[in-house]
This record gives structure tokens, sequence and C-alpha cells, in this order.
């Protein structure tokens, strides 16, 4: 069954491990590898972030992030979302 989850650091080698056997092909092959937490990268740029998991039962088949922080559009501070990490199987 198709659940959509939240993710939490206990989440983190579950991350890891699906970012590191994703292969993007292009003129030069590549995958991710974060050696500490997944989620280190996104508390440099914010302490709001959501990452969410699209689980089939222990397996996971997609992951999208959104990170909240204030920027500057039309010269006012607001609040954006920037959405990263999508990948689904």
């Amino acid at each position: 069954m198709l659940q959509l989850i939240e993710a939490e650091e206990k989440h983190s080698p579950l991350l890891q491990k699906y970012f590191n056997e994703q292969v993007v092909s292009g003129h030069m092959d590549y995958s991710i590898f974060r050696p500490h937490s997944f989620f280190d990268q996104y508390r440099l740029l914010s302490d709001d972030f959501t990452t969410l998991l699209l689980m089939d039962d222990q397996k996971l088949l997609g992951t999208a992030t959104v990170t909240f922080a204030r920027a500057y559009v039309n010269h006012q501070e607001q609040n954006v979302a920037y959405l990263s990490d999508l990948r689904i199987t």
C-alpha cells in the first residue's frame, strides 16, 4: 500500500542509499553521495524544511523536499519555498 510520509532523521540512511543508487544520465552520469545526515544541506539554508517520502511497505519509491526561507522578491522580504531533490522510481 502506498503511503506519503514526512521523513525524520531515522530515515537518513534510507535516503542516502536511495540517492546514491539513483544515477542521473547525461553527458556525464552521476549520483549523489551525502556522507553525513541526508538533511545537513537543508539545515544550511533553513531550519524550516520538509522531506516527503513515497513508500510502498518498507520500499522507498520517491522523495521530494520543500525548504522555506526568507528572501527578497521585488525589493520586499517574503517567505519563499524551494523545491528540490524530486526523485521517483
